[in-house]
């Protein structure tokens, strides 16, 4: 056979050749192997004609088939041949795997590992059963083009954060690449930590060049490592923009901007002030800052943020600049550097100082100095209502020893305070006070009235902040940096809880009984172990300041017709003197009480005597259920150029035991003129001042105490003698309401309508001049009161102060034998020489004149002319007036009138006048308009 012209033969082929050679003497077969590794079919009976044409082995065509691979490259066997060789080595033919797949089986080029390997062919030939092999081998080299030689960290991975951001590495992803920056994969971090490790990100510290690395390395197949890094930055949160004062501040200054002293019934402040700081604690006056937030966009603004890189600066009134070290501790400092918290060593001196805030290198537009400027106090800051408890030096209340338990509950200083300053506007609530100010279940209740339950409301007689003055603590003042205390959700008093004499011993209320309250806010006295002479306040020595405050209570003016079976508390009730200074006041049952005292200890040459002194300064008080202040026995009150409106009852009542009443016998002088040396219980308000009060007379005040009859009749005076006659009223119409303007009520302790009741001692001076200044509270110079009676004078009555001879023109004999009329007429002198009677007044001025008609008697509708009393004239009926007097009438802003006790003739007999012994009212005038 002709080799060259040999065609691939399949095995239809190769079975023809078989059957062929079999015919040729070849009856049997075998498979062998040749020592190439072939396999072959011989026979002992060939003859070397048939060796020649008989398959021997085989042998793979070289370049056939390629043998150099890189890693993972796809093999083609299309070009695979082999040629047969007989076993003399001859070629006999060549078969092409692509012609004559079927006589081939091939082995594996596996080309998805790097390194050498033997391809094996196996063929079948002439014969069906004998299969012939051949082996190349080839090698597999890696393949640069997807051999990792570099890492990237993959685009999306966060590279900018703000301080103390926690990152996160969820979206961490690694490119694997080959030489030419090819990607081969992309991997996640979190799925592949057997490979791919990384360092941390740094958010606790502000930086524009942080580094972040990630390393990749596979250990198992010898690959890395290697590693990648980015750049980070971190960022403060917020960014600072500007910053501002500390919002006390700005509240402080913006009140004093709107301070207003016109007396209109506003509710301004009258005065500015200075700011108090106090030296017990810290207060903060840190900054409002702004920053601008970098993660949401905004701008927040902080309150108690102190930024890096502020200073301070103090100074004395002088302007010098003073070391810090020697004011503050270095806690103290931490504290202000850390949150602009101000605590001063103890023993700075108080007075006046200033202390700048200073950002950076210095002032600028959006960050300029702000400085505090402040009169420093040995004082204690509140800024929470349970912080007002300071202000009680009481350790007991009732039967209950738990105001010492609530100041250890709050952390709240033992000691006592001379001195408070209110830092914030304060509301006080249930929950700011010992739970034994409120009747709890199981207290002690009288069980002879059942109604109205008492469990849940506030005890009477409770002081919030009682504080008893001594000679160790003499003052008690009270700064409030115009800020306001506010009652919030207190209970209100339904029992007077004193019965069977014990205030701890409460009654249910059965609502048919008006509740006059006793409670007060503030409570302040003076030590009542101290001897009289100390104990006696007339020189001011234990004094209660109130100072640049406003307070609002929790009952107002009340226009329902009838008493309120429930009730607030007063603002302040005082056995002291006191000055309130530049305050607002409102919304209390009653604003004060001025509760003096002039009578006797057990001991008989031991006068137990209070004579407080209260005066109310460039202040307003509106706004109260009952009166707006009340003085009680020996007291005076004076308004100096103040402002009192809008009460449910009269403005003022002054309620004071007679001249001489029930001296102590023991003291073996029965003229003791005791309380005339205590000048009586008196209101005196300057011109300067403005009072104005139009009530009803009916419900409210009137009505719990039993009063609508006193102001009723004055209807008809005013329409039929003041305003037809003098054209002045002290009455208008407000729609289809009388109101009257009732600004003051005198009263005796036992004073009433009917009987001849000791007279009052004292009254209102409503116009007079006032002498001495008062504008500081402890001035006592206000000592230069009565003015003589022109043309009255008294004659010698002898020692002591026994009335033996009258005055001339009308009084009748006996009349010595009355206390009230001896209020009027008797001055006591010591060394008993003789002076002129004083007429006291108890209206507008000091003094009555003889033509002045301003101190007029009422009684019922008729109003009479005191002056013809006084100097015995007729005075037939009430429109006696001369010419003079109707012009003073017109000319006033205020009518005294004295419902007083008269015989039947008293009109057209003046002896039988025997002075006033019930009431004095002072009403408000103004001009009348018939339209």
């Amino acid at each position: 056979m002709n080799k060259s012209v040999l065609k691939p033969f399949g095995f239809l082929a190769a079975g023809m050749l078989a059957l062929a050679l079999a015919g040729c003497g070849n009856g049997s077969s075998s498979v062998a192997s040749s020592s190439s590794g072939s396999l072959s079919s011989a026979s002992s009976s060939k003859s070397s004609a048939e060796d020649l044409t008989l398959v021997d082995h085989i042998k793979i065509v070289a370049d056939s088939i390629v043998t150099s691979y890189q890693a993972d490259d796809v093999v083609d066997y299309a070009n695979l041949a082999i040629k047969t060789y007989n076993a003399h080595d001859a070629e006999l033919d060549t078969y092409y795997y692509a012609q004559s797949a079927a006589a081939f089986t091939l082995g594996t080029i596996d080309t998805s590992k790097v390194g050498m390997g033997n391809f094996i062919v196996m063929f079948a030939a002439s014969h069906p059963s004998a299969t012939f092999s051949d082996s190349i081998a080839y090698t597999v080299v890696a393949n640069q083009k997807k051999v990792v030689t570099q890492i990237r960290i993959a685009n999306g991975f966060q590279t900018s954060y703000l301080k103390n951001e926690v990152p996160s590495y969820s979206d961490l992803r690694v490119k694997l690449e080959n030489a030419d920056g090819e990607v081969l994969s992309i991997l996640t971090a979190k799925d592949n930590a057997d490979t791919i490790s990384y360092g941390a990100i740094d958010t606790s510290v502000v930086t524009t060049d942080g580094i972040f690395t990630v390393t990749y390395e596979d250990k198992v197949n010898g690959i890395g490592p290697f590693a990648d890094s980015l750049a980070y930055t971190v960022s403060e949160v917020t960014h600072l923009t500007n910053w501002s004062a500390s919002a006390r501040w700005v509240a402080f200054e913006n009140a004093n901007k709107a301070v207003d002293d016109t007396l209109d019934g506003r509710e301004t402040f009258m005065d500015s002030a200075t700011f108090k700081l106090g030296t017990l604690n810290a207060l903060s006056l840190c900054p409002v800052v702004k920053e601008y937030d970098a993660k949401t966009g905004n701008i927040v603004t902080f309150d108690s943020y102190m930024p890096e890189g502020v200073s301070f600066i103090l100074k004395n009134s002088k302007g010098i600049v003073l070391d810090l070290d020697d004011y503050f501790s270095s806690d103290a400092l931490t504290l202000l550097k850390s949150n602009g918290s101000i605590k001063f060593n103890d023993n700075v001196v108080a007075g006046a100082y200033s202390l700048t805030f200073r950002y950076g290198d210095g002032a600028s537009e959006s960050f300029p100095d702000i400085v505090y400027a402040f009169d420093l106090l040995r004082a204690y800051n509140i800024t929470t209502a349970a912080q007002l408890m300071v202000c009680n030096t009481n350790v007991t209340t009732y039967a209950t020893n738990d105001i010492l338990d609530f100041k250890r509950a709050n952390n709240l200083p033992e000691s006592i305070m001379d001195q408070v300053i209110i830092q914030n506007n304060i509301t006080i609530g249930a929950d700011s006070i010992p739970t034994s100010f409120i009747w709890q279940t199981g207290e002690p209740v009288d069980s002879g009235n059942d109604g109205y339950p008492i469990v849940g409301t506030l005890k009477d007689w409770t002081y919030f902040y009682y504080h008893e003055l001594n000679n160790g603590h003499p003052t008690f003042e009270v700064y409030g940096n115009l800020n306001k205390i506010s009652l919030g959700n207190l209970p209100f008093i339904v029992s007077d809880a004193e019965t069977s004499g014990s205030r701890n011993n409460g009654h249910n209320h059965d609502q048919t009984t008006p509740v006059e309250p006793h409670a007060s806010l503030f409570f302040t006295f003076t030590d009542e172990s101290l001897e009289g002479s100390e104990r006696n306040d007339s020189d001011g020595a234990h004094r209660t300041l109130f100072q640049d405050i406003a307070v609002y209570g929790n009952q107002g003016v009340d226009g329902d017709s009838k008493w309120d079976n429930e009730s607030g508390i007063l603002f302040e009730k005082s056995f002291n003197w006191v000055v309130m200074k530049n305050i607002n006041v409102n919304h209390f049952f009653t604003t004060v009480v001025n509760a003096g005292y002039a009578g006797y200890t057990s001991d008989a040459s031991d006068p137990a005597v209070r004579d407080p002194n209260l005066r109310v300064i460039d202040s307003r008080m509106h706004d109260t259920y009952s009166t707006m202040i009340f003085n009680y026995d020996a007291s005076a009150t004076y308004c100096i150029h103040s402002e009192l409106m809008n009460a449910g009852g009269p403005l003022v009542i002054s309620q004071s035991s007679s001249f001489v009443s029930n001296p102590q016998p023991s003291s073996g002088d029965p003229n003791d003129l005791t309380r005339a040396a205590y000048g009586g219980t008196w209101f005196r308000a300057d011109s300067s001042s403005h009072l104005e009060n139009h009530v009803t007379g009916q419900g409210g005040w009137f009505a719990l105490y039993n009063a609508e009859s006193i102001i009723t009749s004055l209807g008809t005076v005013s329409t039929s003698l003041f305003e037809p006659t003098f054209g002045v009223t002290f009455s208008a119409k407000e729609g289809n309401v009388t109101k009257y303007d009732f600004l003051t009520l005198n009263m005796g302790l036992s004073g009433s309508l009917a009987g001849n009741d000791p007279a009052f001692y004292g009254g209102s001076s409503l116009e007079g001049a006032i002498s001495g200044d008062l504008s500081k509270y402890w001035d006592d110079d206000v000592t230069s009161w009565p003015t003589v009676v022109d043309g009255v004078n008294m004659i010698d009555y002898g020692d002591k102060a026994d009335i033996s001879t009258y005055m001339s023109g009308g009084l009748a004999a006996g009349v010595q034998n009355y206390d009230f009329m001896n209020t009027f007429l008797q001055q006591y002198v010591a060394d008993g020489s003789a002076r002129p009677a004083v007429f006291k007044t108890h209206g507008t001025g000091d003094s009555l004149a003889l033509s002045d008609d301003q101190f007029m008697i009422c009684t019922g509708s008729a109003l009479y002319n005191s002056r013809h009393m006084v100097d015995g004239s007729a005075a037939a009926d009430y429109g006696n007036f001369t010419n003079d007097e109707r012009h003073n009438v017109v000319s006033s802003k205020y009518i005294s009138i004295y419902y007083d006790t008269l015989q039947s003739d008293a009109v057209t007999d003046p002896t039988n006048y025997i002075g006033s012994s019930a009431y004095g009212i002072v009403m408000g005038l103004e001009t009348h308009s018939a339209s």
